[in-house]
């Protein structure tokens, strides 16, 4: 786990996108004293909730993107869930795609799209970038590599070369 602070890592109510190889070791977390939960990737602090997840979804068993709808006990979460179901114990190039200009959010995986989800944008992030755990909990239990953050949205062919 890796909280950064101290300086904001990424504007979400701008154009982003978080990618990153994740490998899923327990996807029912039995292994953890909490039990079960989602397994957060990366997310960024919002002032009540986070203003977004890259997560493994344990109910579903898939890779998940979600958005709130707003910074402040926003109960609407859009969500695009991978179309097959998470891999354990294999590396898998993930990416979450925020588009602030298009008015929507994407999931990738291994460089293929997985879905679109309409959101204007992500609500403003006020502090905390964290790999692996979200400020609520959720922390990932397996392992992460090649962890990039960039303030743009990545175009499709850019994230097929990073998952190769």
């Amino acid at each position: 786990m890796v909280d950064v602070r101290g300086g904001m890592t990424l504007w979400t109510d701008r154009s982003y996108t978080v990618t990153a190889w994740v490998r899923l070791t327990d996807a029912n977390r039995d292994g953890r004293p909490d039990g079960p939960g989602d397994q957060v990737i990366a997310s960024q602090d919002g002032r009540e909730q986070a203003t977004f997840y890259l997560q493994y979804e344990t109910d579903s068993g898939r890779w998940a993107y979600e958005v709130p709808t707003s910074d402040s006990g926003a109960t609407n979460w859009p969500t695009v869930e991978s179309m097959s179901p998470a891999a354990v114990n294999r590396w898998t190039h993930v990416a979450a795609v925020g588009n602030a200009g298009w008015g929507h959010f994407q999931l990738y995986v291994d460089g293929v799209l997985q879905g679109t989800g309409a959101a204007t944008t992500s609500p403003p992030s006020t502090g905390g970038f964290h790999l692996g755990v979200s400020m609520s909990g959720g922390w990932l239990v397996g392992a992460l590599d090649d962890v990039r953050v960039r303030q743009r949205a990545l175009q499709p062919a850019e994230i097929a070369e990073l998952s190769s």
